[in-house]
């Protein structure tokens, strides 16, 4: 297993979880930016499913985006990731 970083950035609430373990649960109202919240996380060998469960609050539509680095934390995606949705 390694360890990595996954960056999010988030307007509305959003839960995350990691092969069925909740990771992250967090609730910003406030401009989007992303990368603002940053979790460390460690990656089994093989697939990873990660789950993103978001609600829209008040009257600005829901907006994220996810990141994921190796732990240097270059900004640079993960070497060898894929994602599908």
């Amino acid at each position: 297993m390694k360890k990595h970083l996954t960056r999010l950035g988030l307007t509305g609430k959003m839960a995350v979880t990691l092969n069925g373990e909740k990771i992250l649960e967090q609730e910003n109202t406030t401009r989007y930016r992303v990368g603002q919240v940053q979790k460390d996380i460690v990656l089994r060998a093989g697939d990873n499913r990660f789950v993103f469960q978001g609600e829209a609050l008040g009257d600005r539509p829901l907006q994220f985006a996810a990141v994921l680095v190796d732990s240097a934390n270059t900004g640079d995606s993960l070497e060898g990731g894929r994602w599908s949705a």
